[in-house]
C-alpha cells in the first residue's frame, strides 16, 4: 500500500523538488507508523483468555527467536513479516514448504523429543551404562514420570503452527484450533503454568544439554510471571479454552516488520 502510495504520488508531482517530495514520503510513513502503533495497542485489549493462553505457552520460544510481540503469530500480517517467518521457520526447523511445514506438525503431535526421551528414560532403568544424559532423564522421571517432556514438544507446536499463520502456511482458524487441542492435553497432564514451564524447560534442558540456558529460561519466565504490566502467564492455567473465543488476526499496514505491544 505504501509503495503504492509513494509511486502515485511520484508520478503526479514529477516536477516537484526532490526534497519536498521526500518530506512529504517520509511525513505518509510517520503517520502511518503512528495509526500502526495505535492499531496494536487496541488490538492488545481485545484479546481474549483463550488467546492469552496460547500466547503464553508460545512466548519463551518466541522470546528466544527474537519474536515476541503479544499476539498470535506474534507479529501482525503483512508481506515483510510472511518472508520474515519464512526465514524463522526455515531456520532451525528446516521447513522450507508447505509440505515440510504440516510434516513437522506431524511430527511434533505424534513424537518430537519426547518419545525419544522416553525411549532413553526406558533404557535408564533397564541398563544406563553408556547414557550420557543420566543426570537429566532422572529429574525428568522422577517429576514427570510417565509424560515425559511434551510440554517442550507442545509448547514448540503452538509456535510452529503460529508462526505459520503469518508465513502463509496455514489458515488461521485451523492453527487456533491445533492450539486449542494442545492446549488442553496440557492443561490435562499439568496443574499450574509453574507445573507447565518447568516440565517445558526440563525438555529444553534436554534438548540443549546446557543448564545454564535452561536457568536463563526460567529466570526470564518468573520475571515476566512476576511482572505487573505484563499479561503473559495471568490467565487462569485451567481457563476454559475455546476456539471460537479468538478475534482475527492483526494485519498491519506497513511493509515494515511492526510487532505488537511487547510485553515484557
Amino acid at each position: 500500500m505504501l509503495v503504492v502510495v509513494l509511486l502515485l504520488l511520484a508520478w503526479l508531482f514529477d516536477s516537484w523538488d526532490i526534497i519536498l517530495f521526500r518530506n512529504l514520503a517520509l511525513l505518509i510513513i510517520v503517520i502511518l507508523a503512528i495509526f500502526d502503533f495505535v492499531r496494536s495497542r487496541i488490538y492488545k485489549k481485545k484479546i481474549t483468555p483463550t488467546m492469552d493462553f496460547i500466547i503464553s505457552c508460545c512466548f519463551l520460544t518466541n522470546r528466544y527467536s527474537g519474536i515476541d510481540g503479544y499476539e498470535i503469530g506474534a507479529v501482525g500480517k503483512n508481506l515483510r513479516n510472511r518472508f520474515r517467518m519464512r526465514r524463522a521457520l526455515r531456520g532451525p526447523w528446516g521447513i522450507k514448504n508447505k509440505k515440510g511445514f504440516y510434516n513437522t506438525i506431524k511430527w511434533l503431535q505424534e513424537e518430537g523429543h519426547n518419545k525419544e526421551c522416553m525411549q532413553q528414560i526406558q533404557q535408564f532403568h533397564e541398563n544406563p551404562e553408556g547414557l550420557t544424559n543420566k543426570g537429566i532423564l532422572e529429574r525428568i522421571d522422577e517429576r514427570y514420570q510417565g509424560i515425559g517432556i511434551i510440554a517442550w514438544d507442545l509448547c514448540r507446536l503452538c509456535n510452529i503452527v503460529t508462526w505459520g499463520t503469518v508465513a502463509g502456511y496455514i489458515k488461521y482458524k485451523d492453527a487456533i484450533s491445533i492450539c486449542v487441542k494442545a492446549g488442553r492435553i496440557l492443561q490435562a497432564n499439568f496443574n499450574s503454568w509453574d507445573d507447565m514451564i518447568n516440565n517445558y524447560l526440563l525438555g529444553y534442558r534436554y534438548w540443549c544439554g546446557e543448564e545454564s540456558k535452561m536457568k536463563e529460561r526460567k529466570k526470564m519466565y518468573e520475571a515476566l510471571k512476576e511482572n505487573p504490566k505484563s499479561k503473559l502467564y495471568k490467565v487462569d492455567f485451567h481457563v476454559y479454552l475455546d476456539e471460537n473465543d479468538v478475534i482475527k488476526q492483526r494485519r498491519t499496514c506497513l511493509l515494515y516488520t511492526s510487532p505488537s505491544q511487547r510485553d515484557s
